[in-house]
């Protein structure tokens, strides 16, 4: 449950992929509302302290003016900060912004507002851990300016550090989504192969964000090893994925994916692999993988594989 109201949290990340896009190559509006809509979801949720809240529904969104377009494997990802907790609904802000090769772009933001509702799909109060009514700030104006302020604040720091190599043997939330219907297996679980995707994509993240070398395109999955699940994934879940490089070759990167489950506050561990990547360029040849012009940091410890 949800102890900070002015938290800005992260509750979504996800990379964008040919299938989002519209006629012009771009990821088209609607998907990055659909998870502008979810990750306020997310967050809201998250406010809610009576077990008889089984979910929430959307009522408003205001206007979203689109900065900068989204592109393909661009890493897409949502903060919510809570604005006010009403009596039954819950206002959440929500900034996006996207990761393109190491540069953190702004794209847009939304004040949504989602009703508590019951078993029964009537509105029930909110029941928040917190404080309840309404936070400080007594306009949606002061409220955005309050929040696109914290926003700027976190972009400039994210500038001013190394794009690359910032977090090698650290664990990294590479992944964050919610689990949908469309995704589920014959039994109602989520479906393996969807979960080994999102590892994939976990992974190759991460082991793009470990590549100094401007000269590198992409990282490509060469092996995972066994998978084994140790609890089924369902619909709702708020999945992540985490990841930490083991290992950085020469052309090769190692990462260890692990998977958790967020089930109505519970942390569920799934899933846990070790992938391997190698870098490419942009003619599609493997590329050597360094952390600086000067350095190198090949087979280096995973502790700190841009020591010098």
């Amino acid at each position: 449950m949800y102890e900070n109201t002015n938290a800005r949290e992260l509750a979504t990340r996800v990379v964008m992929m040919p299938r989002d896009t519209n006629g012009q190559g771009n990821i088209f509006g609607g998907v990055i509302l659909s998870h502008i809509d979810l990750a306020g979801a997310v967050v809201a949720r998250l406010a809610c302290g009576r077990r008889r809240t089984k979910r929430i529904v959307t009522r408003a969104m205001d206007s979203v003016e689109f900065s900068k377009p989204v592109l393909v494997n661009d890493i897409l990802t949502c903060y919510g900060t809570i604005t006010f907790i009403g009596h039954t609904s819950i206002g959440v802000h929500v900034d996006v912004e996207v990761d393109r090769a190491g540069i953190i772009i702004p794209v847009t933001d939304a004040d949504v507002v989602y009703v508590a509702v019951n078993s029964r799909g009537k509105p029930t109060p909110v029941g928040c851990k917190g404080s309840c009514g309404s936070l400080a700030g007594s306009s949606s104006g002061g409220r955005r300016r309050k929040a696109r302020s914290a926003q700027s604040a976190v972009q400039q720091r994210l500038i001013e550090s190394p794009a690359y190599c910032s977090f090698g043997g650290e664990r990294v939330l590479a992944l964050k989504k919610v689990m949908m219907p469309f995704e589920t297996n014959g039994m109602g679980n989520i479906f393996g192969g969807v979960l080994l995707s999102h590892m994939d994509q976990a992974g190759a993240y991460v082991a793009r964000r470990a590549c100094a070398s401007k000269f590198i395109e992409r990282c490509v999955t060469a092996a995972m090893d066994k998978v084994e699940f140790k609890q089924p994934v369902l619909v709702n879940d708020v999945l992540s994925c985490w990841g930490t490089v083991t290992r950085i070759g020469k052309t090769s990167i190692s990462v260890h994916v692990e998977v958790e489950a967020d089930r109505a506050g519970s942390i569920i561990p799934v899933t846990s692999a070790d992938l391997v990547f190698v870098a490419l360029d942009r003619r599609g040849k493997p590329a050597p993988v360094t952390c600086s012009a000067d350095s190198s940091c090949h087979d280096r410890p995973s502790q700190d594989p841009c020591a010098s």
